[in-house]
């Protein structure tokens, strides 16, 4: 997966390996635009962060998508994306 831009973290590499989850039909495809919370596993590859909230869709509108049940993420669900990126930014700041 190529990386267009690194919120919060190091990250030296522009590509990393992805993990998604077997049982699921909805995979993340080659061309979706998606903004991702990642864990890192041990031996360099990278999770959703707590499953579906971890991954969120851009849609044909420039609106994010989530299926994240998490009460936290629902104010956050059909924004538009760029805004999406700034709430996120300014939360991060508060920790």
């Amino acid at each position: 997966m190529k990386i267009e831009e690194v919120i919060s973290g190091e990250m030296t590499t522009k590509e990393i390996t992805y993990l998604q989850r077997t049982e699921v039909d909805d995979k993340i495809k080659i061309d979706d635009k998606v903004v991702l919370m990642l864990h890192s596993t041990t031996d360099g590859y990278f999770w959703s962060y707590n499953f579906d909230d971890g991954i969120w869709l851009e849609d044909n509108n420039g609106n994010i998508e989530s299926k994240s049940e998490a009460e936290v993420f629902q104010k956050l669900k059909t924004m538009d994306t760029e805004e999406f990126i700034v709430n996120i930014k300014e939360e991060l700041t508060k920790e």
